[in-house]
């Protein structure tokens, strides 16, 4: 308690000097304040505020901003009129705000004066500061920026909406917070990692710099930070590279949102809000923990870090660095550099330091000014390739600096690749010295003369770099040079437009590899890499390369290198040549016939083909036979080729059209004798005309040469053929010819299609028309409606055919059409026939089954289709009659689909199955009648039981049981079995609950019958059953019980007492199951039970007694259980007398003589004083046990009585002396 008031004192004295401090250092209430940094980075915001000190109801009514110092942007306003981001800019007047802020983002590396006018009223109230924007940039690197010693510090990844924290092992300062918070208090001093920055309900809530991906967000730190200026982040062991350049970087972010800015910390502080900032320290600690003995090599400022209170903005921070030589490893320090309290809550992600190489580079023969690094020389051509680095300490005014060179001791080494993939590092190989190269570990590769090796048929590209690295550097920290690219050309090759021509043709020579120009070996001497000639006879054409490269320093020129190729142009002579034959004129469809003769070339290199038109028809023959396709002039062409001369010769043949007449044509007419007649107009170079084909019977033809014409005069029923003959106009051998026959028929025979017919059944109908005239056809044919697969006609031009009906549905009428015609004469003359199909009548008939003590059995008809029957006959069948039945006939009793009707049975029939047959008609309609046979069961009823007989009705657990019926008589069926006694559970069928069982054993007919294994308390039922129309009879019941096995009894803890005046509480277990009883009994009569059969009896014992209480649990006829618990009721025992006190001499050993106790349970217990005596009795519960003391001793023994529950109300005692004899 006392620590504990000494640490409040010692807070409430630090609040109290608090207060006093803020007292007298913050503003006077009302007094105009402005929250602006002190310092910044250029390109980085500030957010600033202006208001009036602690006053709560007199605001500014707006105010003036003016910056001045250089240039700047205004990312945040509150007010965005056009015009007032600055000027008269109205503050945010929400509860708890009532300021006027900014967010600027300054461009220049200068001081700035930042000037605000706050208005209220008449009166205006200035504030100014001044704010120092320095110069943070990081510079970029000149060379490569990625190496295996790179640091990243992400601070890892979350799974998206993770809940809990992550702790980090580098940051030392402050206390690890864990999310979820669960109460704590993320005050000054505490740290996380998370993912997400709204730590605090009050700061934005921000998601880290690295990103996200599908399934993860990145971790950042985030801090409270210290109301101290300390370390609070340390990284020991950064791996770096001896002698190198890095750019670190850092991104940082004010996690404070606008209400903190505004409200919370605006004047949280007595200096206003305080701004976050940190300084990040690269420190070698040279393998020492004595920190006097570190170097930084460099501190990199946040200075003050703001808020973008437009939305949440990662800012980085950093800059460069070099590290020594020798040193590999640096440690990361992070410092709190402004003060905690209100404000100044951060988080900082992707810590980084990024390894920056120099601008290396190599040229061909130090050819710099012109940066060479690309050429093409000869196979074997002498070569140099030097390589430099930046910054190498030499400065423009031509001067050296060391501190500028990035090198204190470079070491080089040369590397080639034939693909010069800067990428993959398997494809470069170390340059070796020897075979003319040397240089290969200098700033200078230097290839002699027959060196550099290429491929004299291609081009061979060869790529060179240099690593370069500081002495003493692992290998992984040397940066590549850009490649140097050297291609090695082939011999030159000459390509030709044709290496082969003919005479007075031009041939292209071009000339190609690479080289700078090229000289032709001509008359004169041509210069180009393209030529063109028209030789007159076979030649060889030579072209030398010549390859400028590199650059010669004691001539101070380029380089130069020649070499030769050349191709050989071959010529051909022309062949002349000439085609005979024809004809010239042909129909279309005829032959031509041509020849070929050729001269001028010799014989065995000519080839030719014959094409007529574009198309290729004959090879190397020397003469064709060819039917041209269609008409017009046609061009029969010979190509004919020596080598590359090419000569083509044309025969033209003159095709023309063979006319087409239409096919032969007949015309029919019903007794007209005029015939108006019709072709098809012949083509522009055709013509036609008409004539009899025989005798014309006095018919006249109106016009000869016409296409369309008439013809008069043919006479009735009889016939006139004709011809209309087609020619060419220009070759009179191309003809054709059709012919027109004029057929004039007399008038036709009336139709008649006979009567209708009605069928039941029936398919095939006789069909019987009237018969056509001489010259005149009949023909059937289905009216619509009726189709092909509803009937057929076996001769559909026979007037007495026969129609099949094929439809399967009835009933149906089909409507056929009798037609006679000539194929010339108008209609109509056809009539039509009915032809009607019935279904046959059908019947289903069934008999129930009936007692034999009915006077009429029923018979159920069905399957009728009403107005189909009219009348029945029912009679006994042949087999199994019944006597005494007498034949029915009688109408058909309605005219519904289904019903029934009874017939008359014999009394007293006998039991048994009896066969009947019933027909009946549909009038006298042919086909329309349908027999059925069915048959009658008649059965003998049975007599209901009276009782059932148990052998038992109380059962314990389980057991069998015998059950016999009293009273009742079974029946027969119709095949003379013995009806069924049938058992139940439940209640008797028909009611709920009955359920059907099925005995262990039964015997007659199931009158007596076994249940094994009854389980349950169970209700039997049985009754005579019949499937048949007798039906079955009432049922007799019996009830058998089962018990279950009691649970075992449990009489509970015995219970001792003493001096107990009261009963004793009893505590057995409950009986179970249901019905179970229990009973508490005792053998000690002096004991009284109140309520025996309850479990929690209670019970008298007297005091100086026991008794054993017995709890018995049964159940029915089960086996009880029982169990015992004792209940003591013990008396306080008396006090009884010690002994005589003993004294003896050289003794040692005593025979005690207490009184040992009477009373139910007590015992007697030694002891003795004082403690630190060694007596030992041999049984200290005995009366007369013996005691051995020390000699020369007094000791005083103390005899107690007691029991386990009391003692006597005190005790005796006797002294034991033993004396050392004088």
């Amino acid at each position: 308690m006392k620590r504990l008031l000494t640490f409040l004192y010692l807070i409430l004295g630090f609040v109290l000097l608090n207060k006093q401090v803020a007292a007298q250092s913050a503003p006077a209430n009302g007094t105009p304040f402005m929250n602006l940094p002190d310092t910044i980075c250029k390109g980085s915001f500030a957010s600033m505020n202006a208001f009036f000190w602690n006053n709560t109801s007199n605001y500014a009514d707006s105010a003036t901003w003016t910056i001045t110092g250089g240039t700047y942007d205004v990312l945040f306003t509150t007010d965005n009129r056009p015009g007032h981001e600055l000027v008269g800019q109205l503050r945010d007047n929400s509860t708890n705000i009532n300021k006027n802020s900014l967010t600027i983002k300054f461009n220049d590396a200068s001081q700035y004066q930042v000037t605000v006018v706050l208005f209220r009223g008449n009166n205006k109230y200035t504030v100014k500061k001044p704010i120092y924007v320095k110069d943070c940039t990081i510079q970029p690197c000149l060379g490569n920026t990625t190496s295996k010693s790179d640091f990243l510090e992400d601070f890892g990844k979350f799974k998206k909406n993770a809940t809990d924290s992550r702790s980090n092992a580098a940051v030392t300062g402050y206390n690890y917070v864990p999310m979820p918070l669960n109460g704590a208090n993320f005050i000054d001093d505490s740290y996380n990692i998370f993912w997400h920055t709204q730590i605090r309900s009050e700061w934005v809530k921000a998601t880290d710099h690295t990103g996200s991906t599908v399934d993860s967000v990145g971790g950042m730190l985030i801090a409270n930070s210290s109301i101290n200026k300390k370390s609070f982040y340390t990284k020991n062991n950064v791996q770096v590279c001896p002698g190198s350049s890095y750019n670190f970087s850092a991104w940082f972010l004010n996690v404070n949102s606008y209400g903190v800015f505004n409200n919370n910390c605006a004047a949280g502080n007595w200096d206003g809000y305080h701004y976050a900032g940190v300084t990040f320290l690269i420190i070698n600690k040279k393998g020492s923990t004595n920190a006097a003995l570190w170097d930084t090599l460099a501190r990199f400022k946040t200075y003050d870090v703001s808020m973008n209170l437009s939305y949440s903005t990662w800012q980085q921070y950093g800059g460069s660095f070099k590290t020594p030589g020798g040193v590999t490893a640096v440690t990361l320090e992070i410092v709190n550099d402004r003060l905690g309290d209100c404000g100044n809550d951060i988080a900082i992600d992707d810590i980084g330091f990024n390894y920056c190489s120099p601008d290396i580079y190599s040229f061909i023969d130090g050819q710099i000014d012109t940066e060479l690094r690309a050429d093409s020389l000869c196979e074997g051509a002498p070569i140099t390739i030097k390589a430099l680095y930046s910054p190498d300490g030499h400065l423009p005014n031509g001067t050296y600096d060391p501190n500028q060179d990035y090198f204190k001791n470079p070491i080089y080494q040369w590397f080639y690749s034939n693909t010069g993939d800067e990428n993959n590092p398997a494809d470069w190989f170390p340059v070796v010295n020897g075979n003319g190269i040397s240089g290969a570990a200098t700033n200078t590769l230097t290839f002699a003369d027959g060196a550099l090796k290429g491929d004299p048929n291609q081009i061979v590209h060869k790529y060179y770099r240099v690593n370069i690295l500081e002495s003493g550097n692992v290998s992984n920290c040397a940066s590549p040079s850009k490649y140097t690219k050297i291609t090695i050309l082939p011999k030159p090759k000459v390509t030709i437009s044709s290496g082969r021509i003919c005479i007075g043709e031009s041939v292209d020579l071009t000339a190609d590899g690479g080289y700078s120009t090229y000289e032709w070996k001509v008359n004169p001497v041509y210069i180009g890499p393209k030529m063109t000639v028209f030789p007159d006879s076979t030649r060889d054409y030579w072209a030398i390369g010549i390859a400028d490269y590199g650059w010669n320093s004691v001539k101070n020129e380029p380089r130069q290198c020649k070499d030769s190729g050349f191709a050989r142009v071959i010529v051909d002579k022309k062949p002349v040549t000439a085609i005979t034959g024809g004809p010239v004129n042909i129909c279309l469809g005829a032959q031509v016939n041509l020849n070929l003769g050729i001269t001028g070339a010799p014989v065995d290199s000519l080839n030719w083909k014959w094409k007529y038109g574009i198309d290729s028809i004959k090879g190397k023959v020397p003469a064709i036979t060819h039917v041209p396709a269609d008409t017009g002039t046609k061009a029969y062409n010979v190509v004919v080729t020596n080598k590359t001369c090419v000569v083509v010769d044309t025969f033209r043949v003159n095709v023309r059209s063979v006319p087409v007449a239409d096919v032969d044509t007949i015309y029919r007419q019903c007794n007209t004798s005029t015939f108006n007649i019709k072709r098809s107009t012949p083509p522009a170079d055709q013509k036609g005309a008409w004539s009899f084909d025989g005798l014309s019977k006095g018919a006249v033809i109106t016009s000869a040469t016409t296409p369309a014409t008439s013809v008069t005069g043919v006479p009735a029923g009889d016939t006139v053929r004709l011809f209309w003959v087609i020619t060419n106009k220009a070759l009179a051998a191309c003809t054709d010819t059709n012919r027109i026959t004029l057929i004039n028929t007399k008038p036709l025979t009336p139709s008649v299609a006979g009567l209708d017919q009605v069928q039941c059944e029936i398919r095939d109908f006789q069909l019987n028309a009237s018969k056509p005239g001489v010259g005149e056809t009949g023909k059937w044919t289905l009216q619509p409606g009726t189709t092909s697969s509803d009937i057929t006609i076996n001769y559909d031009t026979a007037y007495n055919a026969i129609a099949s009906v094929v439809s399967n549905a009835r009933p149906k009428t089909f409507v056929l059409t009798w037609t006679i015609s000539n194929g010339v004469c108008p209609g109509p003359n056809s009539t039509t026939v009915n032809l009607t199909i019935k279904d046959k009548p059908t019947l289903s008939v069934t008999a129930a089954a009936v007692c034999n003590n009915v006077a009429s059995f029923t018979v159920a008809y069905s399957n009728v289709k009403p107005g189909t029957l009219t009348k029945y006959v029912l009679d006994v069948a042949s087999t199994r009659k019944m006597p005494g039945f007498v034949t029915v006939a009688q109408a058909w009793p309605s005219n519904n689909t289904s019903g029934t009707f009874n017939v008359p049975l014999p009394a007293n029939t006998p039991a048994g199955s009896y066969d009947f047959v019933i027909t009946a008609k549909e009038d006298t309609l042919h086909g329309c009648s349908v027999t059925v046979p069915f048959s009658v069961s008649v059965e003998k009823p049975s007599i209901a039981p009276t009782a059932i007989d148990a052998s038992t009705d109380s059962i314990c657990v389980s057991g069998n049981v015998t059950l016999k019926v009293i009273g009742g008589s079974l029946g027969t069926d119709s095949l003379g079995n013995t009806h069924k006694w049938k058992w139940y559970t439940g209640a008797c069928p028909g009611l709920p609950g009955s359920v059907a069982v099925t005995p262990a054993s039964s015997i007659n007919n199931g009158a007596e019958v076994v249940f094994n294994n009854v389980t349950a308390t169970t209700t039997y039922y049985v009754r005579a059953e019949s499937t048949g129309p007798c039906g079955n009879t009432a049922c007799a019941s019996v009830t058998v019980k089962v018990f279950a096995k009691p649970n075992a009894a449990n009489a509970s803890t015995d219970q001792t007492e003493c001096e107990r005046a009261t009963d004793f509480q009893l505590a057995g277990n409950t009986p179970a199951p249901a019905g179970a009883t229990g009973v508490w009994t005792s053998p000690n009569p002096r004991v009284t039970i109140t309520n025996p059969t309850q479990w929690n009896a209670t019970v008298k014992v007297p005091v100086g007694d026991t008794a054993s209480l017995v709890w018995t649990i049964s159940n029915g006829p089960c086996l009880t259980t029982n169990d015992t618990v004792f209940i003591t009721n013990y008396k306080q025992p008396a006090v009884r007398d010690a002994g005589t006190n003993q004294i003896a001499c050289d003794k040692t050993v005593f025979t005690l003589n207490a009184t040992a106790p009477t009373e139910l349970g007590a015992k007697g217990t030694w002891s003795f004083t004082p403690a630190t005596a060694s007596v030992i009795f041999a049984d200290k519960n005995k009366a007369n046990t013996t005691v051995t003391v020390p000699a020369d001793s007094t000791v005083l023994l103390f005899w107690q009585i007691s029991n386990s529950k009391c003692s006597a109300i005190t005790y005796d005692t006797v002294r034991i002396t033993s004396l050392k004899k004088p």
